[in-house]
């Protein structure tokens, strides 16, 4: 708070963490300049109420709640960092393999019930692993995974051939990676292109013992 209010002594902060209404974000940022926003909703509705808005920073990296091309068309500009958070997302990605592998998740709930499952599951090691999306997450779990010498796959938009290369990873189509991979992990941005990547056909394609 103090380092906002040294740099824009008029800041107002939303220090309760109040979730608004589309109707009261509006009546709260109204009159901005420039705002910071997390998970609220900024779309055309919003933006149209608020013409005195320049720039939009977003706390956290996932754009898909501000309406980008709502936002070129009156030129306000979008600020974001790529990135800040690819450690913590690739160690939850890698903690879910593991709980899911040896069968962590069910025997611990059970146990607590007083079943003592004795499963303890596979090992994640020498699996298979499908990385769709390698940006800055992606190569993090990358990094993560060397230790489990697993079979990694990956798919991604922009051809990174040296970077596969390198670390041994090989490049297939997504389909592919759906068929063949023991775990699939997709880091790629919510938007028009990537909504409803999984659905029931590809689910179908699936292994019966693969996770997402």
């Amino acid at each position: 708070q103090n380092e906002i209010f040294k740099y824009f002594p008029d800041a107002v902060l939303n220090t309760d963490g109040k979730k608004f209404s589309q109707d009261e974000l509006i009546e709260y940022i109204r009159n901005a300049n420039g705002i910071i926003v997390g998970l609220d909703n900024i779309d055309e509705y919003v933006l149209s109420n608020c013409p005195n808005l320049k720039i939009i920073s977003k706390y956290g990296v996932g754009l898909n709640n501000i309406d980008i091309e709502a936002c070129k068309r009156r030129k306000i500009v979008i600020g974001w960092t790529g990135g800040v958070n690819k450690l913590s997302v690739a160690e939850m990605a890698l903690g879910f393999m593991l709980m899911f592998a040896r069968n962590l998740f069910i025997a611990t709930n059970e146990l607590k019930n007083g079943i003592w499952n004795k499963s303890a599951g596979f090992q994640l090691s020498g699996k298979s692993i499908g990385i769709i999306g390698i940006g800055h997450t992606g190569k993090e779990l990358v990094r993560l995974l060397k230790p489990f010498n697993c079979k990694i796959f990956a798919n991604d938009v922009i051809k990174q051939d040296d970077y596969y290369k390198e670390n041994k990873i090989i490049e297939i189509s997504k389909d592919e990676i759906f068929k063949c991979c023991d775990f699939v992990t997709i880091n790629t941005p919510h938007n028009r292109e990537t909504n409803n990547m999984v659905d029931i056909k590809v689910l179908k394609t699936m292994k019966k013992t693969a996770y997402i």
